[in-house]
């Protein structure tokens, strides 16, 4: 299963367009746009679904 890791700047976000591959990329993307964005992982079925949710004090990178 390969994952999207889609950006939202906050809970009332439903687009699932911004973000990336590579969970570092998307980690960098959150940030920059403040202290309640997340990240949605999505699969990559047909509808994509939300298999996670990675908020920032759960990030990897710094």
């Amino acid at each position: 299963m390969k994952k999207w890791y889609a950006v939202k700047k906050d809970r009332n976000d439903t687009d699932i367009s911004n973000g990336s591959r590579n969970r570092a990329e998307a980690e960098k993307m959150a940030r920059s746009l403040g202290k309640d964005a997340f990240i949605a992982v999505m699969d990559d079925n047909d509808p994509p679904v939300c298999v996670e949710e990675i908020t920032q004090d759960k990030f990897e990178t710094e």
